[in-house]
């Protein structure tokens, strides 16, 4: 058996399968359904057309996410021998069909893919015998590693898909037709991710690219205040909501008479102070300039930037006197992945000039503490001068 037909019956199906769990985790027939896709599928709609597609598209899927972890192994573990790639990927196919009892938590917590791959790996695992331990070295390292793929496929995948009653109620089923288009889109930016990311050793390549996955995934969606219905109705795709916005600028006294774009403002200086009234769009400008650096998805003029890494600071994270350490720019995108970043890993891209440290939200504090965090913000410029910085505030 080929790896490739190992990963489509095995680790890929199961994957497909949690995705459309995660998907219907709150569909009342799904608790009780059985493990196959056709049960899973019949278990929600009673819809033939409507089963036909989904079946056809969460194969498709399947498939997909299996040539996207191939490609991950025969790139990162080329040395390892073929059964023992198998052994390893059978393993966390187990760990994945049996290990995730509670589809409906991880939706209710929003549970972060860091969190779940810890969780499969220390809880689950050892209930299914599989924490990797008896693993050799570069085979445990495999092991963790499509752990944390899965999990990253599994929410990243599922939690992108259109409302499920609104794909198989409406009459054209169109927005089924999308799933498979969709998963493709984010399953290509993934790789791209990881084959543009760090240079570096193994261990910064993989951080990189988690970090970037993990960036564009906790500021992908913003919050509209004010709406009725659920939560995830009240999320919307910053991609589809966002609208270029146009500033006046002014640099060292010197007002420019046009109104510039956040691009050109870029392009004109490394230091920028963003000021704008409450609800101007100045954190949803940071959130998209974060999303497009992370995901690299910048074109045209702004294509430079997708080398650039960006770390973001909410200002309202520390209100009781203490100032962020370079370890809060990632553990606050994700404390898991701050426990796991390699040593020196922050230092090194800041000593690059490669980063963009946006800190959104100076007035937030109390006029007593602005000063120290001023000299805080002057200190992280003199100490690593040739990044950009921007910063955001309301009028004083």
């Amino acid at each position: 058996m080929t790896l490739l037909t190992a990963l489509t019956v095995g680790l890929g199906s199961s994957i497909a399968k949690g995705i459309f769990k995660v998907w219907l985790s709150d569909s009342p027939g799904l608790e009780h359904a059985a493990s196959s896709m056709t049960d899973l599928v019949s278990s929600v709609t009673p819809s033939v057309l409507a089963r036909r597609k989904l079946n056809r598209k969460f194969e498709v899927v399947a498939e997909d996410v299996a040539s996207a972890i191939h490609e991950i192994i025969e790139n990162e573990f080329p040395n390892l021998p073929l059964a023992r790639k198998i052994v390893v990927a059978n393993s966390v196919n187990d760990l994945i069909a049996y290990g995730i009892t509670d589809y409906s938590e991880i939706v209710q917590s929003s549970l972060k893919p860091e969190n779940l791959a810890q969780e499969l790996i220390s809880k689950n695992g050892r209930a299914y015998g599989n924490t990797g331990e008896n693993f050799r070295e570069q085979e445990k390292r495999l092991y963790v590693h499509l752990v944390s793929e899965a999990s990253q496929m599994l929410i990243d995948l599922a939690s992108s898909l259109p409302g499920f009653s609104e794909a198989v109620n409406s009459e054209s089923l169109k927005k089924i037709d999308d799933i498979e288009d969709i998963c493709k889109s984010i399953l290509d930016e993934a790789k791209k991710i990881r084959t543009i990311s760090d240079t570096g050793s193994d261990d910064d390549r993989k951080f990189e690219s988690d970090y970037r996955r993990s960036v564009v995934r906790s500021n992908s969606n913003i919050q509209l205040f004010g709406v009725n219905g659920s939560e995830s109705s009240k999320r919307y795709d910053l991609n589809v909501a966002y609208v270029a916005l146009e500033m006046d600028m002014d640099v060292q006294g010197e007002k420019f008479d046009d109104e510039v774009t956040i691009e050109e403002a870029l392009h004109r200086s490394n230091r920028l102070v963003i000021r704008g009234a409450a609800g101007a769009g100045k954190t949803t400008l940071l959130q998209w300039l974060s999303v497009n650096m992370a995901s690299m998805s910048f074109a045209d003029d702004m294509h430079k930037y997708n080398s650039y890494l960006p770390f973001f600071i909410r200002v309202r994270k520390y209100p009781n006197g203490e100032m962020p350490k370079l370890l809060n720019m990632v553990s606050d995108v994700s404390e898991f992945l701050g426990e796991s970043m390699p040593k020196g890993w922050i230092t090194k891209k800041l000593e690059s000039g490669n980063a963009v440290v946006m800190i959104d939200g100076l007035d937030e504090i109390s006029p007593k503490r602005r000063e120290s965090f001023k000299k805080w913000v002057q200190n992280l410029i003199d100490l690593y001068p040739d990044n950009k910085y921007i910063v955001t505030m309301r009028p004083l």
